[in-house]
């Protein structure tokens, strides 16, 4: 996980820790079973506070450097989240 990233995700859950995003790895699902967890979302409270964190961090990420996207767990894709494809959380 790059670590502007890593910074978005602490700022928006300050109970995440260095310790927890080491462990997550970059996995999507591991970082929402943690939201979960520590803030007691449901599945799709989780994947929709996520996945605004993440359009957050690529809309930045472009406005920067246009020619470079964000790659996080596997190019985790909206569609993915919301079908329940094999591989999303």
């Amino acid at each position: 996980m790059n670590s502007e990233l890593r910074r978005r995700l602490m700022r928006r859950w300050d109970k995440l820790t260095d310790g927890d995003l080491d462990q997550v790895d970059g996995e999507a699902p591991r970082l929402l079973a943690l939201l979960r967890e520590k803030y007691g979302y449901g599945q799709r409270a989780a994947e929709r506070e996520l996945l605004h964190v993440l359009d957050e961090s690529v809309a930045r990420s472009r406005n920067a450097r246009p020619d470079r996207g964000v790659r996080w767990a596997g190019q985790v894709e909206r569609a993915d989240l919301a079908s329940g494809a094999p591989g999303a959380p």
